[in-house]
């Protein structure tokens, strides 16, 4: 006859049951998914960060300097190159420098000049050309200026030959216009009414004095004296008497 389990018996029983489920509920838990990564995504590296940043720096300068290039001219039309000036719709070429000097001892109503050039001085012709892009040119003679070591040079405004106030689109127009500067002066600046400015080269003097005109010659503005062809003339009277 069996005897009953004592109570230490039946605790001890308890017990192992009791740890016998702890431990079967912990491995159906390990193993078990949860639905998470099993590590934590690495965060990037010090200089991998610094990379990025260095190439988008890059990129943003070069579309800022792209842009400020474009804004400096590339979407407003002609660009000057040398011996040019830009102006708003097109450009002006300096086609050359002529020396061009005027009678000084001429006067108002007794001669060919009613200009005569100032003692110490020389007049010279600029010869420029216009050029419209593509849209119309608007243009003034009186906005040309002439500078030589700094100091302007008196614009002789009347004389130039520079006609019209407007080019239309994709035309051009050549001129002269006429400044008087020192006989000594061999280099100049022109400008336009504060759009731009370009170097120019004066040719040196001539030997020929302004006003020494050869005998029976008169001198024109650009320096030249032209004979008074007084042996056609006599030729003519001759003709006239004998068909009398």
């Amino acid at each position: 006859m069996e005897r009953p389990a004592s109570r230490a018996d039946r605790s001890r029983t308890a017990r192992r049951t009791a740890q016998r489920s702890a431990e079967s509920t912990a491995q159906r838990t390990a193993q078990r998914p949860t639905g998470r990564p099993a590590a934590a995504v690495a965060a990037p590296a010090p200089h991998e960060l610094r990379t990025v940043v260095g190439v988008v720096a890059g990129v943003l300068l070069v579309l800022l300097l792209a842009t400020w290039s474009f804004a400096q001219g590339w979407g407003r039309g002609p660009v000057a190159g040398p011996g040019e000036i830009a102006l708003d719709g097109g450009l002006v070429r300096v086609d050359g420098v002529v020396s061009a000097a005027a009678p000084k001892h001429a006067m108002p109503g007794m001669g060919t000049d009613e200009d005569p050039v100032a003692e110490g001085f020389r007049r010279i012709s600029v010869d420029v050309t216009l050029m419209a892009g593509t849209s119309p040119l608007e243009f003034s003679a009186d906005g040309f200026g002439l500078t030589v070591d700094g100091e302007p040079a008196d614009h002789l405004t009347h004389r130039d030959v520079l006609p019209g106030d407007e080019l239309p689109a994709g035309t051009r127009l050549s001129g002269t216009i006429l400044f008087d500067v020192p006989v000594d002066a061999t280099a100049a600046t022109l400008t336009y009414d504060g759009a731009g400015a370009t170097d120019v080269v004066v040719p040196a003097e001539t030997e020929q004095a302004a006003g020494a005109a050869p005998d029976g010659a008169t001198m024109t503005d650009a320096g030249h004296g032209t004979d008074a062809h007084t042996g056609d003339a006599a030729t003519d009277a001759t003709s006239a008497e004998a068909g009398r």
